[in-house]
């Protein structure tokens, strides 16, 4: 990936393979952001995901994937997920499978795959640096999916588990399909696919305001944003230096409204506006109606 100058309000964009991202980034997803939330029934983004990917793989074309919004952070390699998160999850998922499938066969390249996009072993660290860091509530289900290889993958305990848990499932079936009738070299070929012509435009931003406010600005129209991640991003858009105190009262007001990860949207924007203002739950007291 091409590199940038860190200035302040600086913005760069690249194209590259969504392989390649994974391989050249370490990547963290807020704790305040929400969990994973691709079905793989219902809104079916997982078959959609699959199906599009499988008819371009067999080809020489390439297949445009969207774009993630990154923000740079302390550490020179880390980058903050500000939009993507569930294509790369999806993906590193898609990564897991194949490995595991190489693994069975026998091939060493099992060992490249991990090594390459899902977790390496780093001196500084006991164990291997994840790649890919979701969120607090998935993060230790997801590294077991993707990185202890246990065969099968673990029970889940909250939703956003449970869809991680369809998902990995469902893209190891397809994969054992594929491995059933192309071997070692047709996984190795999806690889090369994932790594080089599945591509993903990447928008890179100094901070995580400036990384809100280009959110906002691509989802504007046609993505189905709610009205709470609309007044979640003006808000972190306009915080300047004041993020992390906006980040918290707004984790504070998702809380309160049992929209934290559970699956479920904050519907009452005014209140839950009301509530980050004053910084108390409105339920908690009467408010006056509006009697015009």
């Amino acid at each position: 990936m091409s590199s940038t100058s860190p200035d302040r309000h600086s913005i760069s964009f690249d194209l590259v393979g969504i392989g390649e991202l994974l391989e050249s980034r370490e990547l963290s997803v807020p704790q305040y952001q929400r969990s994973y939330s691709w079905n793989v029934s219902g809104e079916r983004q997982i078959d959609e995901y699959w199906d599009d990917l499988e008819r371009v793989a067999a080809t020489s074309e390439e297949y445009f994937l969207g774009t993630v919004v990154l923000s740079r952070s302390s550490d020179s390699n880390r980058r903050t997920i500000i939009d993507g998160q569930q294509r790369l999850a999806t993906t590193s998922m898609l990564l897991a499978a194949i490995r595991n499938h190489l693994s069975a066969l026998g091939s060493e390249k099992a060992g490249v795959v991990e090594r390459d996009f899902l977790a390496k072993e780093t001196i500084k660290s006991s164990g291997k640096e994840r790649r890919l860091k979701l969120n607090i509530e998935d993060a230790d289900y997801f590294d077991t999916l993707i990185v202890a290889d246990a065969g099968r993958s673990p029970d889940p305990k909250v939703p956003s588990q449970g869809r991680m848990k369809q998902a990995f499932d469902f893209l190891s079936e397809k994969i054992e399909m594929l491995a059933k009738r192309h071997g070692v070299s047709g996984l190795l070929e999806w690889t090369e696919f994932l790594h080089d012509r599945a591509k993903i435009g990447v928008i890179e931003v100094s901070t995580e305001a400036d990384a809100y406010i280009i959110f906002e600005t691509l989802n504007d129209r046609g993505a189905a944003l709610t009205a709470a991640d609309l007044l979640k991003n003006y808000l972190y858009g306009r915080s300047g230096d004041r993020l992390k105190f906006t980040q918290h009262h707004w984790a504070r007001t998702l809380r309160h409204s049992g929209a934290d990860g559970s699956g479920r949207e904050v519907h009452d924007v005014p209140a839950a506006l009301l509530e980050f203002k004053a910084g108390v739950d409105p339920r908690e007291r009467p408010v006056q109606q509006d009697q015009s």
